[in-house]
């Protein structure tokens, strides 16, 4: 203490030294008596976004604006059973004793700061940005200190305005106990923290609130009751001719389609009826086998130009027939004769159906019964869904382009074909290399989009999602729902889309209806089903549902991945090894981990992550991060991705052979692909485009003449050393690059 006597000595009087040092033993006494308090406690931090901006304009309205906020915060902290410990400027911290209770608050406050900004005027409303972390503090003398205050700092500013971002031992403690989705942005590293930090936005819309939110422009179909189902049996062609079989199929077809458009209104698909074509079943078994009310059935004869239709329709039930009608005119007049079978129809079920919409499909060219046989055909093929019906639905599906070069239907049918085929490894069957087997689809996508259909919007859906993309891809099933809403496969690929974009309970509905609506072809419907389970960490019943759908149809191999996957996780080691060498079936050589999962896009990464260390243990190469994970919140601007390649170089190492190309693009979009050890030899030439958000390239001979691309996303894992700084997902394969 001799030191200190002679400091306060030289500075104050005898009397007053004495008075310090006695105050000074004091507290070196206490700080010597007392430990230092640690504690685990959820810390949340907060500021406000443009916070000098608002002071700039008008100082007094943001005071008052911020102290009323203030108090408001202050409220909710106290209600969720915590404790304000700082509010000065634009930045507050506040600790809680459960994690719960911390993101609650977070999400109260988020609420409240909205309904009060609903007020304000555009340029004087004030956004907060929260951060929330579990973490070991020191406490003292009211504050707190550490490591994780400083991470529920720094988590405030990997947030958006308005929204939260949290940690995750956060995420781990809420993720069941909260009605909220989180998406997770991978390995975040952060200013003044060693380690990286797993960071999850926070969702603050409810699952039930975000499904509502996308589905809120959908055609509304209430649950059919059973006296509200209907199945048309195929029509009976009773001329003389054979080649009339199309006429009368066509028919069927057509009225199927009318009847499918009515609301509330069950119609169970062409390929479900047709099973029963030619056999002699009552018509109440029939009812029974479908599950539904009402049968219609009929009969064509076509004469030259004149044609005959016979239809009766019976009530299941009471083994009533409702009416039966004969319909005589020219074959010119074929559609007004249709129509009239419809309205007839729905005038017998008026006080159970809502008005018939009046937006009818595009029809099929029923005059050009070669090109209707060879479509009804391959669809037929296609639906059964094993490698030698795709064969032959191909087959169809050209002669029907050759009697019709016009048919859209035809188009859209053949890019869904090659499309799937592609997905199962059917290259054989298709009679292509997978390379081409993935550009065809567009090519008879751009025919097809010349007169839509329903299949056409379900490719575009399915091309989209492999990009990503998953609100555009779900906008493109609801117009094909919209076009065909008793199609199975809208159903079904709604489910698929709703599945991967992170709503696996709604997506079930929809696999349901599939079924019900296609009973002759469940098994790609409870693969999907069991996907849904399997997001949802269902692993014993996704099993259960998936080896009944392998039973059915074991040539559908893809989905062998997710059962390998949840194989693994249940610790049933050789089974996923065989599931997994069912699913290499569908790959000309064996995958390694990265190429495999851009065929699962997966929008929640910890499931994601679930999925990959599942295929890492049935013997998947790779390691546990060795993948690309999409990050939404890393997508570039269509000013973004300007900036990063016109007049530029990328390079990257290419996914099909792994070899380093360069890409040159000029300021006016000229683009040259180089390849060999420096980049010395021209491998392709083309065209770049920036349309929206997205970069599209148009090769001469690698694409064929045809723009492929997708977005393109920062890749925080990514270096200039791997070429993987930048990813672009297109609908057939992933290019990472960097600046050369």
């Amino acid at each position: 203490m001799a030191e200190l006597d002679l400091l306060l000595y030289r500075k104050n009087s005898p009397a007053r030294t004495e008075s310090l040092k006695d105050k000074i033993r004091q507290g070196l006494q206490y700080m010597t008596d007392q430990e230092i308090r640690r504690k685990l406690v959820a810390i949340l931090h907060a500021d406000i976004v443009g916070y000098s901006r608002l002071m700039g304009d008008d100082e007094i309205a943001t005071i008052q604006t911020l102290n009323s906020y203030r108090a408001l915060i202050s409220d909710l902290i106290e209600k969720q059973n915590g404790r304000l410990l700082d509010f000065i400027g634009d930045n507050f911290l506040a600790e809680f004793g459960s994690v719960v209770n911390a993101v609650e608050c977070g999400a109260e406050i988020q609420e409240s700061i909205k309904l009060k900004n609903d007020e304000l005027p555009e340029h004087r409303k004030m956004m907060f940005r929260i951060g929330i972390n579990l973490g070991d503090v020191i406490e003292e003398s009211g504050r707190i200190y550490g490591d994780g205050v400083n991470i529920a700092a720094r988590l405030e500013t990997l947030s958006e305005a308005g929204g939260i971002c949290v940690s995750r031992p956060v995420h781990d403690q809420v993720r069941n106990k909260l009605p909220f989705n989180y998406d997770y942005i991978g390995a975040q590293n952060v200013k003044n923290i060693s380690e990286p930090v797993y960071a999850y936005k926070v969702r603050l819309e409810s699952q039930a609130e975000a499904f509502a939110k996308i589905t809120s422009q959908m055609p509304i179909y209430s649950k059919p009751r059973r006296n509200e189902s209907l199945a048309v049996l195929p029509f009976v062609n009773l001329s003389k001719e054979p080649e009339q079989e199309s006429f009368a199929d066509g028919l069927t077809d057509d009225i199927i389609t009318d009847l499918s458009k009515i609301p509330g209104l069950l119609v169970i698909s062409h390929n479900s009826v047709f099973s029963y074509k030619g056999k002699s079943v009552k018509v109440q078994q029939i009812g029974l086998d479908l599950g539904v009310r009402y049968i219609l059935e009929g009969s064509v004869r076509k004469i030259s130009s004149r044609v005959r239709i016979n239809a009766q329709f019976i009530d299941i039930e009471t083994d009533n027939h409702l009416w039966a009608e004969r319909y005589d005119g020219h074959i010119d007049d074929v559609f007004t004769l249709q129509d009239q079978i419809t309205r007839k129809i729905v005038s017998a079920l008026t006080e159970q159906l809502t008005p018939v919409e009046q937006k009818r499909s595009i029809p099929l060219k029923i005059d050009n019964t070669a090109a209707i046989e060879a479509l009804m055909r391959g669809e037929d093929h296609l639906l059964r869904f094993t490698p030698d019906d795709v064969t032959q639905a191909i087959s169809c599906f050209n002669r029907a382009v050759e009697f019709d070069p016009e048919n859209g239907r035809a188009y859209a049918a053949l890019a869904f074909t090659y499309m799937e085929g592609a997905n199962q490894g059917w290259l054989q069957s298709l009679g292509v290399s997978y390379f081409e087997a993935r550009l065809r689809p567009h090519y008879y996508l751009n025919l097809a989009m010349q007169s839509p259909t329903s299949l056409a919007y379900l490719v575009l859906s399915k091309l989209k999602l492999y990009r990503r993309q998953y609100a555009e891809a779900i906008e493109d099933c609801k117009q094909a729902m919209i076009l065909d809403p008793n199609n199975p496969m809208c159903h079904s690929y709604m489910g698929i889309v709703y599945t991967f974009a992170g709503w696996p309970m709604e997506a079930m509905g929809f696999h349901r209806r599939a079924m019900r609506l296609d009973t002759e072809n469940v098994a790609l419907y409870l693969y999907q089903w069991g996907l849904a389970h399997f997001y949802m960490g269902q692993i014993e019943e996704a099993v259960t549902i998936m080896e009944r759908a392998r039973d059915k149809n074991p040539e559908i191999r893809v989905y062998a991945a997710i059962l390998a996957s949840a194989y693994a996780q249940l610790g049933k080691k050789e089974d996923a090894v065989e599931a997994i060498n069912n699913y290499y079936k569908t790959w000309l050589v064996l995958p390694t981990l990265r190429r495999a999962m851009y065929f699962w896009p997966f929008k929640d990464h910890e499931v994601e992550q679930r999925f990959a260390k599942g295929l890492l243990e049935a013997t998947v190469s790779g390691e546990p991060d060795g993948y690309y994970k999409v990050q939404q919140d890393q997508k570039l601007t269509g000013d973004e991705i300007r900036g990063l390649i016109s007049g530029k170089t990328m390079t990257g190492f290419y996914p099909w052979n792994e070899r380093q190309e360069w890409i040159d693009r000029t300021l006016d979009g000229k683009a040259v692909i180089r390849g060999g050890k420096n980049g010395e030899t021209v491998l392709d030439q083309g065209q770049s485009y920036i349309e929206g958000d997205m970069l599209f390239d148009q090769w001469e001979n690698r694409t064929t003449g045809l723009k492929i691309g997708g977005p393109v996303y920062r890749n925080p894992e990514g270096t200039s050393e791997q070429k993987d700084e930048y990813l672009m997902f297109t609908d057939f394969a992933f290019l990472p690059m960097s600046p050369a």
